[in-house]
């Protein structure tokens, strides 16, 4: 049995009723599910915990309780279970990306301890950063006050990222900090300081991404370095060829200009006199 299973409505009324009757504490307690922290079943304008809403709304229907570690998906799949059956389903809100002086705190924190320790929600260094970025008025207090906003998990995330593009590292680490955590390992809040100054080989192995430019802008840009076409040769073999500028050495001699060419190196065949 599955949580796909669950497709009376009715049967998630009657667990709402029960969760409602036994108060919320004795209905976990009794089911052995945990507090939601961000997804709760909406109805009557009161909320509850959508996952133990659902693991008892399968019992009623089936007969067999879904325990909390029978979820496959977490509890997005629940809330989309839910909402299929006609409920309203509250979920987290987006959270705000890292500010440039939040990636500063931890990027100080990576180049001080990389190498030396592991980077997990459990490790002082860690929590500790967190407790500061929860605390600085960067975002308003609705926003910090999320239960995963910044949190010690968050905060070993982004320390991994910096990891990932960390060119004295031999190991990935974890990708997708997003490109404010990579532009901060190019410029600083000022926009001048540079990885370069503490990674010395950072140039040398993270090359910035250069646009790409058309054809017509490759040719202009070889013409403007002192590349020339010499008319000549395509009006008398039909294709470019390319020379230095003007004046430079080849094979050491100087170029002739085209217009000098064209009338004596390169001189047109004339019609033979009678």
């Amino acid at each position: 049995m599955a949580l796909a299973d669950l497709s009376d409505p009715e049967a998630v009324r009657h667990a709402i009723a029960e969760f409602e009757e036994s108060g919320r504490d004795a209905f976990l307690k009794k089911y052995g599910f945990a507090p939601a922290k961000e997804y709760f079943v909406v109805f009557e304008n009161k909320q509850y915990d959508s996952k133990a809403v659902a693991g008892v709304a399968h019992l009623y229907q089936h007969g067999v309780l879904l325990k909390a570690d029978a979820f496959s998906g977490g509890d997005s799949t629940v809330a989309n279970r839910l909402e299929r059956l006609g409920f309203r389903v509250t979920r987290p809100v987006s959270l705000p990306d890292w500010s440039i002086d939040e990636l500063m705190l931890a990027l100080d924190l990576y180049l001080r301890t990389r190498g030396r320790i592991s980077y997990s929600p459990t490790t002082k260094v860690v929590t500790d950063l967190s407790t500061e970025l929860r605390s600085l008025r960067v975002f308003p207090a609705t926003i910090r006050a999320r239960p995963r906003f910044r949190n010690p998990l968050g905060v070993a995330l982004k320390l991994h990222n910096f990891s990932s593009i960390d060119p004295s590292r031999q190991s990935r680490g974890m990708d997708h900090g997003g490109p404010a955590t990579r532009r901060s390992g190019q410029t600083g809040p000022s926009g001048r300081t540079s990885w370069r100054t503490r990674w010395p080989s950072y140039g040398s192995k993270v090359r910035p991404t250069m646009p790409r430019q058309t054809p017509a802008k490759r040719r202009s840009t070889r013409l403007r370095r002192g590349a020339s076409c010499s008319e000549s040769t395509v009006a008398t073999n039909g294709t470019a060829s390319w020379s230095p500028r003007r004046g430079q050495q080849s094979s050491g001699r100087p170029v002739a200009s085209p217009a000098r060419s064209a009338t004596s190196t390169h001189r047109r065949p004339t019609a033979s006199r009678a």
